[in-house]
């Protein structure tokens, strides 16, 4: 949320005489990478995402630094 907010958009959403498949758009959210989807804004919403993916299902964020990025 805080991407499109600072982006405008994200790479699926498209306009409305544009209709993409949900298939389409899956393919899209699956081929868009990090370092694409923070491409022209600050560093540390891409450092957040990359932990956050690291993560397991069942860890615990450490909140602490999830706090000194942002």
């Amino acid at each position: 949320m805080l991407i499109y907010f600072l982006l405008g958009s994200l790479p699926w959403l498209t306009s409305n005489h544009e209709k993409l498949s949900t298939s389409d758009i899956l393919e899209c959210k699956v081929d868009t990478t990090i370092a694409d989807l923070c491409n022209g804004i600050p560093s540390e919403f891409s450092n957040l995402l990359v932990y956050s993916r690291s993560l397991s299902f069942s860890e615990d964020p450490d909140y602490d630094y999830l706090r000194s990025l942002l």
